[in-house]
């Protein structure tokens, strides 16, 4: 008796430590998602969930079977929430979305232990699934939070109706209302949700097939019954009206074979590092393999986790190649597979190499977490998150125009008519009128940008409240008669100026340049070059085009060799200037000032050792 006790008492402070080693090792990994900032997805969900009305939102998230402006209302209740109490600041929505895949970490576990009976296989399970760079996005960029949140309503539902049926009952009626209330979010969350029916039933048919189909108790289906008549109701609905997603090409399904070996083809490449020229013949290998494994080893849980894996991407396997965090879903599948193979291999070795019971469940289980987080940890870290262009690339850029316009214009009045003349958005994006309606929190402003309306003339100009000019990473407010003179100077982002050393490293405070060293520069208004470039014409590569004005560039004070001043190749009215660190600047951010023809613009700091 007190020796099941101990056992007892030991399992659960090993239960207890394994929990928070994943928990500390998806933390550190993750954690640089709370200092990002937002995505061009994350500008365009949260603009739609706050610029229509509030009764309109909530009616979409009753009526989930209607097509709505919204697509996905409840992601987009989500950003209204957060934005009405926390304004248009970053950090609080990745903290929120963080809150959710914390929770989502816990239902992989419950769920993959009900599944499988081993806690050593849920705890794998969880370190394997809870962090993979190519699904970094799911952590870094809130704009997938509708597949991170359907995640956490579909397996919510799912282990309410395991932990029911493994208790050997069925669902209570104020369970099935939760369970259908949970749906719903689900729904109105991802459209991948769908699959939840289907996946009830093979769950139903492999743990708790009926004795004689004769006999099957109705009640046995009606949780089942419930949420297919939802599904049902759900895909007839949201296929009509005009907001619905099939008017969109990359939501239209192909229904053939060669589709669903595209996407998953693309899921496999992206996953594995081969990206697009993973073989078709490798995926049917795989498929054919992780079947055989499963039914030869008469593993329930391998045969589940196969059949979700190969089901539950059903939903968007047969539309546009989708990137790997859209398969956060069926992401489960592979990792309970994974998880479940590993373990039972590495038990079936321990028990040939001590017999007598010495490599136990706990210590085994403990054993293969530490060496899992050994081997996984500073492999990600290594990696990083540098996939994630909608952050590393688009984040950096969104921040710098909310920094500069409100450094020059904290509030505008209600009504204002604001023009910019350029900017640093694709024509065929909206991010400028987002993200100024949203960081002034005011619907009343007319934004205007020229890449899109064309410019007006003097009379139309004349009209607006502010016309704002970019050039360089700055933005630039101009007057009558709205010409904005030359500004020699290196180009700036968000980090700071666009240095370079002569590897191509960023020059940064981490790696600094150091007297002496040749820098290459991004700069702009140098002049016209030898033969002139037409007016918004890329500069060509062959051959290179040198500028022809007298340019210096000074460095903390001092003049500075320049080493090369040509027109950048492929590139629209850039140029790169490389200049030599001069001997006796002082270490830390020296200013770099750049003059052509006499003439000078803004200052560039450049970190010197």
């Amino acid at each position: 008796m007190l020796w099941s006790k101990r056992m007892r008492k030991t399992d659960r402070v090993l239960s207890a430590a394994g929990a928070l080693l994943i928990v500390v090792y998806f933390w550190r990994l993750v954690r640089p998602t709370l200092h990002v900032y937002f995505s061009d997805d994350d500008l365009m969900n949260l603009y739609r969930s706050w610029i229509n009305p509030l009764g309109r939102l909530v009616r979409a998230n009753l009526l989930f079977f209607q097509s709505n402006p919204f697509l996905r209302p409840f992601a987009s209740a989500w950003y209204r929430t957060i934005f009405h109490f926390a304004g248009f600041h970053p950090a609080p929505f990745h903290a929120a979305l963080l809150a959710v895949l914390f929770v989502n970490l816990y239902l992989t576990y419950a769920v993959c232990r009900r599944l499988s009976g081993s806690r050593e296989i849920a705890a794998v399970a969880v370190l394997v699934g809870c962090y993979h760079e190519r699904l970094a996005s799911l952590y870094f960029d809130t704009g997938f939070v509708y597949d991170v949140l359907c995640y956490c309503f579909f397996f919510a539902v799912f282990l309410l109706y395991i932990r029911a049926r493994q208790q050997n009952r069925f669902l209570k009626g104020w369970e099935i209302a939760v369970a259908a209330a949970l749906y719903i979010c689900a729904l109105n969350s991802k459209e991948i949700a769908v699959a939840l029916p289907l996946m009830l039933l093979i769950y139903e048919l492999l743990y708790h097939p009926p004795k004689s189909w004769r006999a099957v108790d109705w009640r046995q289906g009606l949780t089942i019954f419930v949420t297919g008549a939802m599904t049902v109701i759900f895909i007839v609905g949201r296929s009509m009206g005009s907001d619905t997603l099939l008017t969109n090409e990359m939501y239209k399904p192909r229904l053939t074979g060669a589709q669903l070996l595209l996407t998953s083809r693309h899921f496999l490449g992206y996953l594995t590092g081969f990206d697009e020229t993973f073989p078709a013949s490798w995926v049917l290998l795989l498929w054919a393999a992780t079947f055989l494994i499963a039914w030869v080893s008469r593993s329930r849980t391998l045969k589940f986790a196969w059949l979700f894996l190969m089901l539950s991407p059903l939903p968007i396997a047969f539309i546009y190649p989708r990137g790997p965090a859209q398969y956060y879903v069926p992401w489960l599948g592979w990792t309970l597979y994974a998880a479940t193979l590993l373990v039972g291999s590495i038990a079936w070795l321990t028990r040939r190499i001590r017999p007598d019971g010495f490599w136990t469940g706990r210590i085994r289980g403990s054993v293969v977490l530490l060496v899992l987080i050994a081997l996984l940890y500073p492999h990600w870290k290594r990696l990083g998150w540098s996939s994630v262009a909608s952050e590393t690339v688009a984040g950096p850029t969104n921040a710098l125009i909310v920094e500069q316009l409100h450094h020059m214009y904290p509030v505008f009045p209600h009504n204002a008519r604001i023009l910019f003349l350029n900017d640093p958005v694709p024509a065929d994006y909206w991010n400028m009128l987002f993200i100024v309606r949203l960081a002034y929190r005011d619907d009343t402003l007319t934004i205007d940008c020229a890449k899109r309306i064309g410019r007006p003339d003097d009379t139309k100009l004349a009209a607006y409240n502010h016309v704002f000019d970019y050039v360089g990473g700055r933005f630039f407010e101009l007057k009558r008669p709205w010409r904005r003179p030359p500004m020699p100077m290196v180009e700036v982002n968000y980090f700071g100026g666009e240095f370079f050393h002569s590897n191509w490293f960023p020059v940064t405070a981490g790696y600094p340049a150091v007297a002496g060293e040749r820098v290459i520069s991004h700069a702009v208004d140098l002049g016209p070059t030898d033969p002139p470039v037409p007016e918004g014409k890329p500069f060509p590569s062959d051959p290179l085009l040198p500028a022809i004005s007298n340019v210096e560039v000074r460095v903390g004070g001092r003049p500075a060799p320049v080493i090369m001043k040509i027109g950048w190749p492929g590139e629209v009215g850039t140029y790169r200037l490389d200049f030599t660190v001069p001997d006796g600047v002082t270490s830390g951010l020296a200013a770099v000032e750049v003059t052509a023809n006499g003439v000078s613009g803004l200052a560039a700091d450049l970190p010197v050792r």
